[in-house]
């Protein structure tokens, strides 16, 4: 999240993880070595909620990726890191060790998510041990809606959509840019995006089948990309828009 001033206007940039964000914080920090260009707001993938009451009513954007691309790209980056996020991309072995599952089983847990988090739970501890851990606070746990234990049902219920969606919901009301028009996210903040992929090196690919699954499951967010008209942009509220 970053909110920026130039020209006498104020906008925000919602970050969500994936989404061209250290691009977008290069061309910012890049663009805050002028004179007339100020950051009022530098917290990487913050909720909406984090962002100053003063800096509420200023326009907000966010960069949506399709969905599949979202998942190839979580999977690949964050298969090679070590830390919480990995937490649904390996399992533990009888042997001891821990294995990376496919890539397509992956996105079919991801999509339950709910239910993989009920079903793992080892992978619901480390969860919420990124919940407790104060050294992420501006990261993650701002994405949680409180504290959670698999046996309550009710402490559940912010679980109940996809992986994508969980990461996607507090970014709140936006004006959305699908992330293969950064040249709009460069024209509306003034700034200059490097390319910089840090998922460069892609080991997995995902499946015609499973990308099939994830179009019918995430329908609602693909036709916003199709139907995107850059002289109309369109607000929406990720924390309730959901497929009906």
């Amino acid at each position: 999240m970053y909110t920026v001033e130039f020209n006498n206007q104020i906008k925000t940039l919602m970050h969500p993880v994936k989404t061209a964000g250290i691009s977008a914080h290069q061309g910012i920090i890049e663009a805050s070595n002028t004179y007339e260009y100020k950051v009022h707001v530098n917290q990487r993938h913050a909720h909406f909620r984090n962002l100053p009451e003063q800096y509420q009513n200023y326009p907000k954007y966010v960069i949506l990726r399709e969905p599949h691309s979202w998942y190839e790209s979580f999977y690949n980056f964050f298969i090679n890191v070590e830390g919480y996020l990995s937490f649904m991309l390996n399992d533990p072995k009888d042997d001891g060790y821990i294995y990376p599952i496919d890539i397509n089983e992956f996105v079919r847990r991801s999509i339950n998510f709910k239910d993989t988090l009920i079903k793992f739970p080892n992978k619901a501890r480390v969860f919420r041990n990124l919940l407790r851990s104060q050294g992420n606070m501006h990261f993650i746990t701002s994405y949680f809606e409180g504290d959670f234990h698999p046996e309550d049902e009710e402490s559940m219920k912010q679980f109940d959509c996809s992986l994508f969606e969980w990461f996607m919901r507090p970014m709140g009301y936006c004006n959305v840019i699908p992330m293969k028009r950064l040249d709009i996210v460069e024209r509306e903040f003034g700034i200059k995006m490097p390319h910089a992929n840090k998922t460069n090196n892609k080991i997995a690919f995902i499946d015609e089948e499973t990308k099939e699954l994830i179009k019918e499951t995430h329908s609602h967010y693909y036709e916003l990309l199709e139907n995107f008209d850059e002289n109309n942009l369109r607000e929406i509220n990720f924390e309730t828009w959901r497929k009906i």
